[in-house]
């Protein structure tokens, strides 16, 4: 209800700042991609790391390329995923294959 109000009167950010607070990520990521970009950012990383917590691999990569385009937050949640086994771990002859085709 609270982000209502705000949205009532266009004020974005305190509506996706009240969603965030609420843990409403979804509305919240809606509201930054379409309404507000400089929050989009912090709110697609938010997202992504909830998508992790459910082993939602794919869809938290996609989101950090796509949305958050922090390479070196990226690369840091990647690391992380091969620690844990969760994703595979590739060499920098991979990397480089994967990047030339």
């Amino acid at each position: 209800m609270a982000a209502a109000t705000h949205l009532s009167i266009n004020d974005f950010k305190s509506a996706i700042s009240v969603l965030v607070r609420s843990n409403e990520l979804y509305l919240a990521f809606y509201l930054a991609r379409y309404f507000y970009t400089p929050a989009l950012k912090e709110v697609a990383i938010l997202l992504a790391l909830r998508a992790e917590r459910f082993f939602q691999i794919e869809i938290c990569l996609k989101i950090l390329k796509d949305f958050a385009k922090d390479p070196d937050y990226e690369e840091l949640v990647k690391r992380r995923l091969c620690n844990l086994g969760l994703l595979p771990k590739t060499t920098s002859k991979e990397k480089d294959e994967a990047l030339a085709k």
